[in-house]
């Protein structure tokens, strides 16, 4: 039933536009034929009515009030306003209104429980009947984007529509990935040393080892023990 009194509604609008906009034309560019015409008609009734120019020019003026304000009905219906929050069908005989807060807070919520989600913001309009809803998700480097974006819109609508009862019109997300993270401390942590490694030096006044000790450090202490 919305949907045919707001179809009825922009269909008026612009009949009363297209009309009046066509007298106003008329009116500037056949001014004297108009008013023979507008004196043609008000003579048909029986006690005759007389049209000066300025009553046919106070009728163009009223005329371009009428497509003004038509005009702005017909913008109201047609785009989106600032309207407090959306209407809901009656609840138990009560009107039900969600506010614009309330719905931004659900949508970044159910966005940035999506995996991959880092932050998400989140911006609606509404003409108090559907909402138009915007989110901005910023991604983990390496996550999907396809994927990503449909768990965002799947958990978004089913909040949304299935559990607040809102209808959304339009769902537009935008992603961006973070930055990858390559500063100066991590190249130097991943990077690989191409140092020459060093030998750590004998201490002072020990003897090396030589092949005929064999390499064994009992024999080396029998034979460093005074006889």
């Amino acid at each position: 039933m919305n949907v045919l009194n707001r179809l009825i509604v922009i269909l008026l609008s612009v009949s009363i536009i297209v009309c009046s906009a066509l007298t106003i034309l008329g009116l500037a560019l056949y001014q004297g034929e108009v008013i023979d015409i507008f004196r043609q008609v008000a003579a048909a009734y029986p006690r005759g009515v007389g049209l000066e120019p300025e009553v046919v020019i106070g009728i163009g003026v009223f005329a371009a009030v009428l497509s003004i304000l038509a005009a702005i009905v017909l913008w109201l219906e047609v785009v989106p306003g600032g309207a407090p929050g959306v209407r809901l069908q009656s609840v138990g005989g009560a009107t039900a209104i969600v506010t614009n807060d309330a719905i931004v807070q659900r949508v970044r919520y159910e966005a940035e429980r999506v995996p991959g989600v880092r932050q998400a913001r989140a911006s609606m309009k509404t003409n108090g009947r559907e909402a138009n809803i915007r989110i901005d998700a910023r991604l983990a480097t390496d996550a999907p984007v396809a994927p990503v974006v449909d768990q965002i819109s799947g958990a978004v609508r089913d909040a949304i529509e299935n559990q607040m009862g809102v209808r959304i019109r339009r769902l537009s997300v935008f992603v961006k990935h973070e930055p990858m993270s390559a500063g100066p401390a991590g190249k130097a942590a991943s990077a690989p040393s191409l140092a020459p490694r060093t030998t750590p030096a004998a201490p002072i006044g020990t003897p090396p080892p030589t092949a005929e000790s064999g390499g064994s450090r009992r024999q080396w202490k029998l034979a460093a023990q005074p006889g």
